[in-house]
């Protein structure tokens, strides 16, 4: 029994074909489509579970292509893989509401595990993506579904003004925060959103995360403790959710953390070293 239909829309043969025979060997049955045109007649012909689509293509290219095919089904799981992976792209497409930018050359294993994300996770992908003053600002809903989605695009953006370390120490501290405003910020509460902001200055790279909750005092959190582990068996000793050390492992991460007097949006830095 096939685990669902892809259509990989490419106009590099090569590719195409190895893409192709890689999902139905793990069993997906795929569709060819050579550029966006062509891929646009597919989609409209028979429904997909997902589309892997690339952006660089004659007669209508990935953007065009997302733009439309998501207009006529909202909820189409797309994985763009390109290897022109630059800002403007990778917000186009986020805001579009790709679930996924892999940039070329990329390993089949991650696409097919991305794919199958993107299949099966039923986050929320109605983000939105503004520009304001120097940010750029991602507003998003309060699932937790989101971090994993939210810190790939991340991880493309800081890649061009950090080394890959340095943006592994970004992409983890985000992930901290955005942890912390989906469930301490916001209670997990659906109907509010955590916007996530990101800049590159002369010297620095900088997040801002922020929830719509009531905010805490932070210097009220204690983050003395030796590690989180000893950290989250001390809170649950005194009836306490397990967390809070997370503030300490962002403030380890960064070269500078600030937060709010409300305590509910917080701006983290690292440096650009050059």
């Amino acid at each position: 029994m096939s685990k669902g239909r892809i259509l990989v829309v490419e106009d590099d043969g090569n590719i195409a074909k190895v893409v192709r025979h890689h999902f139905q060997k793990i069993g997906y049955e795929v569709v060819l489509a050579a550029d966006g045109a062509d891929g646009l007649d597919r989609v409209g012909e028979t429904p997909f579970n997902a589309v892997i689509c690339d952006l660089l293509m004659p007669r209508i290219g990935g953007i065009d292509f997302i733009r439309v095919a998501r207009s006529a089904n909202p909820h189409l799981a797309i994985v763009v893989i390109s290897a022109s992976p630059t800002a403007e792209n990778v917000l186009s497409t986020l805001d579009l509401g790709a679930y996924r930018f892999l940039a070329k050359p990329f390993q089949l294993v991650e696409l097919a595990r991305v794919v199958e994300l993107a299949m099966t996770r039923e986050a929320d992908r109605t983000t939105t993506v503004e520009h304001k003053d120097d940010w750029v600002e991602i507003t998003a809903s309060s699932d937790m579904e989101n971090i994993d989605r939210l810190e790939n695009f991340l991880a493309l953006l800081a890649a061009s003004a950090l080394p890959p370390d340095d943006v592994d120490s970004l992409t983890t501290g985000f992930r901290q925060l955005m942890a912390n405003a989906i469930e301490w910020g916001n209670n997990f509460d659906p109907s509010l959103r955590v916007k996530v902001a990101f800049r590159v200055k002369a010297d620095r790279v900088e997040v801002r995360v922020q929830d719509e909750g009531t905010g805490f005092n932070t210097k009220s959190v204690d983050t003395s403790y030796e590690s989180d582990a000893q950290a989250a068996l001390q809170r649950l000793k005194d009836g306490r959710r397990a967390g809070g050390f997370g503030i300490r492992t962002v403030r380890e991460l960064m070269d500078e953390v600030k937060y709010s007097a409300k305590g509910n949006e917080v701006v983290m830095a690292k440096y650009i070293r050059r």
